[in-house]
């Protein structure tokens, strides 16, 4: 069945409102502003804005809150609430709706890598590339507009926000075979299965993975859109003032043009001055061209770029210049993939404008060499020179804008080396052709249809596993730690710490560690461990499925997505549905419930609605249950009280910093705590103790 069209959060809950409790759980304030007090934050919301929660938002000076719907519904024992001494083995009738006042910590480390429209990023990176919360929320960010992250279907979605805040707790490192490892919050919820062949695969809690599961990897992918390249746009970075070397003096250069106003050829003025003709008019020539002042025409002036006949380069460079716009070809890709296999760009150090661009070749491989040479002349019309050296065979050419496009496009260097966002999104036979010159240049290719690859930079490892998986082949990833130093031909040579290897098999391998399916690789997880994380973690929250891939792992935006997503999400179990109070109870008693519960979001959030609902289940004959973070109001529990019977608090840690990292405080919990006690409900405590 095709999936439901996505419904946006704020629009399916804004249907889906009354008036809250005033005076009891908000007060009005001057300017439309409302004061919440249906959680221990004491939201101050002003008009058009929206409550931590989320849920509980201001029209014109009202405070809205959520009623009438449920995003959860489920009948079960009592112990699984747990209530432990209240009622045991009775059923309960547990509904939820939708937000939380804590933000729980589903989330990466910095370094684990996203597949997006621009290659394979790390979640650190995409945070330091996005802006500021307009609104000030310094937990997360807004990404740039064109960015998309690829979704468990393999299609493109709008990333909508970039997360980052403070976590102190337990991660869980997933160490899949061919992927790479991961460290993630043990609630974040990954795609994996355990029965092969028997049913599909369905999210798992990280914490809960084991050696027996296998990760979803999607087989197939949306096309992106081709990218031209804008060369102009690429080299303006690299415009700055151009430092000019003075062959006269100001004086000298002024006697030139006095001479020159009076009608004096240069043949003359250079025998009076003891200058050679051509000197003499070369100092005529610059000082017109450079605004008629002597003294600023003989000194630095600013650079530009010079676009002429759909070519562009620097105006100190000879012409031609390069082709101003590039679309992308096979002849290009092939060019590039050479260029990350066996190119640099180098500059002297005193001299502007003085970029070469080298591909470095095996003595052996006059081939690769000529090949390099016929696609520069195809691709920019210039002529490369060749030179044999005692270890290669190099192929050069000194144009300041082609290197810089070049170390752009490509970077320079071998740890600093990355694929073009342009190849990454080119039709796949340009990708291929761009994989085929890399590995030619650069890998190795075995008889049995195995390919191998090796490099420093681990960006360009990564981008080459995502353009590998893009083509149809399942890639393997291995990162193995190096020597600080080499000796080479008697010369001490210093290493990268890492190198990475990307392997993959052109067909299908006679025997592989992984299973398939229409729709996924299934990876076997070879080692899950656990370690304690003092220090940032990362998420994102996209459109569409609300999944991403996390090191070409299928994952979910959040943990409990199913309840507090179902509204924005095709993907969830159930459609919310919405239901009166009366219909609820009826439920319970088909049901054969005791208890009516409310649960799955934080119930403080929404207790205007629960206290309907328990006005209605109470002269019916049942007990009535919250089951709450305890960040909770004195207020909020005067409201509930006389409509409510049980009241288990979870109770996550006693640690005042790990509270923080919800977006809490432990004291709000511990007077939450306090308050239930005093005021009679009865109280249970859960704490949630973890293995090891």
């Amino acid at each position: 069945m095709p999936a439901k069209e996505a419904t946006p959060f704020s629009l399916a809950l804004d249907r889906r409102v009354e008036e809250g409790a005033l005076g009891t759980l908000y007060e009005k304030l001057p300017d439309d502003q409302v004061r919440c007090v249906a959680c221990a934050h004491r939201c101050l919301i002003k008009d058009g804005l929206r409550g931590i929660c989320k849920v509980r938002y201001n029209r014109g000076g009202t405070l809205m809150v959520p009623r009438g719907y449920v995003g959860a519904l489920q009948c079960d024992p009592i112990e699984k609430k747990p209530f432990f001494h209240a009622f045991p083995g009775t059923d309960a009738l547990t509904f939820g709706m939708l937000g939380c006042d804590l933000h729980c910590s589903y989330c990466f480390t910095g370094e684990v890598r996203v597949a997006t429209n621009w290659g394979m990023r790390s979640l650190g990176d995409l945070w330091e590339a996005s802006s500021p919360d307009p609104n000030g929320d310094a937990q997360r960010r807004v990404p740039p507009v064109e960015l998309t992250a690829t979704g468990g279907d393999g299609r493109q979605y709008r990333v909508n926000w970039i997360f980052r805040h403070q976590y102190e707790g337990e991660l869980v490192s997933v160490s899949p075979r061919m992927l790479a490892p991961f460290e993630v919050t043990p609630d974040h919820p990954v795609l994996a299965t355990q029965l092969l062949g028997q049913s599909g695969p369905i999210y798992v809690p990280a914490g809960k993975l084991t050696t027996t599961h296998f990760l979803a990897v999607p087989r197939r992918y949306e096309a992106l859109r081709p990218q031209g390249i804008d060369v102009p746009e690429l080299l303006r970075p690299f415009l700055g003032a151009v430092r000019v070397r003075r062959h006269v003096n100001v004086e000298t250069a002024s006697q030139i043009l006095q001479l020159t106003a009076a009608g004096t050829n240069s043949r003359a003025i250079g025998l009076a001055l003891g200058l050679r003709a051509d000197h003499v008019r070369h100092v005529r020539s610059r000082v017109a061209r450079r605004g008629g002042v002597v003294e600023t025409a003989l000194e630095a002036v600013a650079e530009a770029l010079v676009l002429e006949d759909g070519t562009v380069r620097f105006g100190q460079e000879r012409r031609p210049g390069i082709p101003s716009k590039l679309v992308m070809t096979t002849d290009l890709a092939e060019l590039l993939g050479l260029y990350c296999a066996e190119g640099c760009v180098t500059k002297a150090a005193d001299r502007p404008n003085s970029h070469t661009l080298t591909f470095a070749f095996g003595l052996h491989e006059k081939g690769l060499a000529d090949r390099a040479r016929t696609l520069l002349q195809r691709v920019f019309d210039v002529k490369a020179y060749e030179t044999v050296r005692p270890t290669t065979r190099a192929v050069s050419i000194s144009k300041a804008s082609l290197g810089l496009l070049f170390a752009t496009l490509c970077g320079s260097g071998s740890e600093r080396k990355k694929i073009p966002a342009a190849i990454l999104a080119a039709e796949p036979a340009m990708a291929e052709a761009f994989l085929n010159a890399y590995v030619t240049g650069d890998g190795h290719r075995y008889p049995s249809g195995k390919i191998s690859v090796t490099t420093v930079s681990e960006q360009l490892a990564r981008d080459l596993a995502w353009l590998v998986l893009r083509l149809g082949h399942l890639p393997g990833f291995y990162a193995t730690k190096r020597p600080a130093e080499l000796v080479i031909l008697g010369r001490t040579i210093k290493l990268q710490p890492h190198q990475y290897t990307v392997v993959w098999y052109e067909g299908q391998p006679s025997r592989t560690m992984y299973k398939t399916d229409s729709d996924f690789y299934y990876i076997p997880v070879r080692d899950v461990a656990r370690g304690n994380h003092d220090g940032h973690v990362y998420n994102l929250e996209t459109d569409g499925t609300h999944t991403y891939l996390a090191n070409h792992a299928v994952v979910h935006n959040c943990q409990n997505w199913v309840t507090s997503q179902a509204l924005r999400d095709p993907g969830a179990l159930a459609d919310p549905m919405d239901v009166t109070p009366t219909q609820l109870v009826d439920i319970a008693q088909r049901q054969g419930a005791s208890v009516v519960a409310t649960s799955y979001n934080e119930p403080l959030i929404t207790s205007e609605w629960a206290v309907e609902v328990f006005k209605e289940a109470r002269p019916r004959g049942f007990t009535t249950a919250y089951i709450s973070n305890g960040n909770a109001t004195r207020e909020v529990l005067e409201y509930i009280r006389p409509y409510t019977d049980l009241y288990k608090i979870d109770l996550k840690s006693f640690r005042d910093k790990n509270y923080r990292s919800l977006g809490g405080k432990l004291e709000n919990i511990v007077n939450g705590v306090r308050m239930v006690h005093e005021m009679g409900f009865w109280l249970e405590i859960v704490t949630l103790i973890i293995p090891g």
